[in-house]
């Protein structure tokens, strides 16, 4: 205690001062002790150390509400964030993305406050006016959008508005909401077993604001980025789709333009990170069997129309699916088979007469269900 009230006197801090200073070191140095134990590198220490930097957050986060417009404060709690950054897993970005953003937050608001009063009100004058540009941007996006709209927001507002989640927003009641799209991944084993994966599914997020649930549907659309094609699938793809009918019919109900969907290549790199991630992530569910495949299929979930409500049809009905094939993976993301006459093509599933996929005498479930032709695996086996 003596040494330090000496060392407040020192500084010429008072004891209030000095208290808040340490509680922020004290976090610091917790946050340090997740980055340690980072570096000793033990995959049991992997959540220790990240729940040890969001302690240390947590700790030099009060500091900071006590005394929120002190610079010295805010620069521990950057520096903090910063330790937590680091004894974090890599593999979990979005924890650490949120920790780098604190980070550069609380660090450009302690060198704010060291900057006159002024100057400081034209910096955030400034911020408030990229952020709400940003929002201009997001809202004139959709296609077709403006020469300077399509510049400003891949180069410049993106970041941003992804971060915060107010880019597809501000675009989803413009004009009319489509329906929504899930990721279906067929895993396959070297035993030659296969499972589903979907994403999302409402029923395994635990959190009861659904926040979660959303974020998982947002990857989805990441995804859902196409190649226009406003003369139809290249003629090649055609023949080929068209030599393979006799197998996997096309949709009876769709022309042959809205049936294939070609994803653009940042769509298909993010496609590739997916299954790579699947594979790493979930595995086949059998920890001596590794992945030797997967097969994704971008599948629309159709919004049921009038008619069909009052008919009583169910939300889920097998058939309110669409799924678009994108492709057959291995488990590095590799793709396995690019000249597949079923890639970037929708696989049907249909109603047809004399065959029924449920149990006796149930009604309505005439299905003809060709993902179970095309995976080899029915994807509602569940149900």
């Amino acid at each position: 205690m003596a040494s330090a009230a000496r060392t407040s006197e020192v500084l010429g801090l008072t004891p209030e001062i000095w208290c808040v200073y340490r509680q922020g070191l004290v976090g610091a140095a917790i946050a340090a002790a997740g980055v340690v134990a980072r570096l000793v590198y033990s995959p049991s220490l992997d959540l220790a150390a990240a729940v040890t930097g969001v302690v240390g957050m947590v700790i030099t986060g009060i500091a900071v509400a006590r005394r929120p417009n002190d610079s010295v404060v805010l620069a521990i709690g950057s520096v903090t964030a910063l330790l937590a950054f680091f004894g974090t897993n890599p593999n979990w970005d979005a924890i650490r993305v949120m920790m780098g953003v604190m980070a550069a937050v609380a660090g450009v608001a302690a060198l704010l406050l060291k900057l006159p009063q002024t100057v400081r009100r034209v910096a955030i004058s400034l911020f408030v006016l990229y952020h709400f540009c940003g929002i201009l941007s997001a809202i004139t996006s959709p296609h077709p959008m403006p020469w300077l709209t399509a510049q400003l927001w891949s180069r410049v507002f993106r970041p941003h508005l992804e971060f915060c989640y107010v880019n597809n927003a501000y675009q989803f009641y413009s004009p009319q909401p489509g329906p929504a799209q899930v990721l279906w991944f067929c895993i396959y084993g070297d035993d030659g077993q296969s499972h589903w994966l979907k994403i999302p599914r409402r029923a395994e997020v635990l959190d009861p604001l659904g926040v979660e649930y959303f974020r998982r549907l947002s990857l989805t659309e990441r995804a859902n980025q196409n190649v226009p094609t406003p003369l139809g699938p290249p003629e090649d793809l055609r023949i080929a789709r068209w030599n393979y009918r006799s197998l996997i019919p096309l949709h009876p109900e769709l022309l042959d333009l809205q049936q294939f969907r070609m994803p653009n290549e940042h769509a298909r790199q993010i496609l590739a990170s997916y299954a790579r991630h699947v594979a790493k992530t979930y595995g086949t569910g059998r920890p001596d069997v590794a992945v030797k495949s997967i097969k994704v299929y971008l599948t629309q979930h159709r919004m049921l129309g009038q008619k069909e409500f009052a008919d009583g049809v169910d939300p889920f009905d097998p058939t309110t699916y669409i799924p678009f094939f994108v492709g057959d993976f291995d488990a590095d993301g590799n793709l396995t088979d690019p000249n597949d006459p079923m890639l970037y093509w929708i696989v049907p599933i249909i109603r047809g007469p004399n065959h029924k996929s449920g149990p006796p005498g149930s009604p309505g479930l005439d299905i003809r269900n060709y993902v179970t032709v095309h995976a080899g695996s029915d994807p509602f086996e569940e149900r």
